[in-house]
């Protein structure tokens, strides 16, 4: 399950790190009897603080080495001495040039600064939505490491998905490749999120220029669009991998007999992307026969459903179909092969299952329809 998508549902609040009004607080008493809400607000920054260093550490960014970009060191380290005149300069220097502003802050906060100036910085950085911006380019942070960063970001902010997906969406993109940053927050998206308040923006997505962008927004929206009929429309469309993205969404759904039935259809694909991801998503709602499928497929006469099959048994992620991937490694080739030793791979590494759940049957088991 995602970073943070197991997450007890509650009601959001806002917090007071994302108003305009940002102030770091040192901790004024180390008494943890004492827990008032001077006590909270401490607390509070200093796990700001900490993400703010574990962006910094983390970051890809190399700092510009221009001579405005040099002068905000000299500027951060002198704040004691003009505190006024220097707030101000740094104004001026983040509104002429943000996108290198953020990445000099960055690389200052993983020096060995420290005092009020640097306290003034990560109020800035909290304040224009730089952290964010940051998680939002691909360039920053290599995606394991966004995605991480953006689950703890996520444990103060729980409107973290539609605020990075606005922010994307606002500014076109960000980065050299507009479209790469936009796959870029839908990927961490699927990671930590929902998605259940992000239905009205995947909608918009759906309609972009770009393919991968409009197929991974179907594959978010099959999450939580909970419509038959916007199914039914979605497995109609031309492009294999917008089906296919549409049925994997529905494995973080509860689909009903109706999706089910749908599912069975799809299983007939002509397309091995689509046909092997209905079989996948069928067997993981206790669709038995789904793996009978799967098994036959793996001596398909077309390659890439033999590899499909393969594949969809790896994601299954059950230690029982290990011997059909390792029989398929020894006798298949090429794609096929290859994709049965990636299987069997990562099914050899599962511990052993127990009898009574390799043996488990679904007793709502919906046939498909002949």
């Amino acid at each position: 399950m995602p970073v943070a998508r197991a997450r007890s549902a509650g009601k959001c609040r806002d917090e007071p790190w994302l108003s305009n009004k940002v102030i770091l607080r040192r901790p004024e008493s180390t008494d943890k009897s004492v827990d008032g809400p001077g006590t909270r607000s401490a607390r509070r920054s200093a796990t700001l603080t900490g993400f703010i260093d574990e962006f910094a550490r983390n970051t890809q960014i190399q700092p510009p080495t221009d001579v405005e970009s040099c002068a905000l060191s000299d500027l951060v380290r002198s704040f004691d001495q003009h505190p006024v005149m220097v707030r101000r300069t740094i104004l001026e220097l983040f509104a002429k040039a943000p996108q290198k502003f953020y990445a000099e802050a960055l690389h200052l906060l993983n020096t060995d600064l420290r005092g009020t100036g640097r306290d003034f910085l990560i109020s800035h950085l909290l304040e224009n939505e730089l952290l964010l911006r940051a998680v939002a380019d691909p360039e920053a942070f290599p995606i394991k490491t966004a995605v991480t960063l953006a689950a703890n970001l996520y444990q103060i902010d729980q409107q973290l998905d539609a605020r990075l997906l606005r922010l994307v969406m606002r500014e076109g993109g960000l980065g050299r490749d507009p479209d790469s940053s936009l796959v870029h927050v839908l990927n961490i998206i699927d990671e930590i999120s929902d998605c259940t308040r992000l239905v009205p923006l995947l909608m918009r997505l759906t309609k972009h220029g770009n393919n991968r962008v409009r197929s991974k927004a179907i594959l978010l929206l099959g999450r939580v669009h909970r419509n038959v009929d916007w199914l039914q429309q979605q497995l109609s469309v031309a492009d294999p991998r917008y089906r296919a993205n549409a049925i994997e969404g529905l494995l973080y759904a509860q689909p009903g007999d109706k999706e089910i039935q749908l599912l069975w259809a799809a299983a007939t694909d002509s397309h091995h992307r689509v046909a092997t991801t209905a079989l996948r998503v069928l067997h993981h709602f206790g669709q038995q026969r789904a793996a009978d499928q799967l098994v036959e497929l793996t001596e398909h006469a077309n390659e890439e459903f033999r590899a499909a099959a393969a594949w969809a048994f790896g994601e299954i992620g059950q230690r029982k179909f290990l011997e059909v991937v390792q029989k398929m490694a020894r006798w298949d080739t090429g794609r096929a092969r290859r994709a049965a030793l990636k299987a069997a791979s990562k099914l050899h590494a599962l511990p052993e299952e127990p009898a009574a759940v390799a043996a488990s049957v679904n007793p709502r088991e919906v046939l498909p329809v002949l």
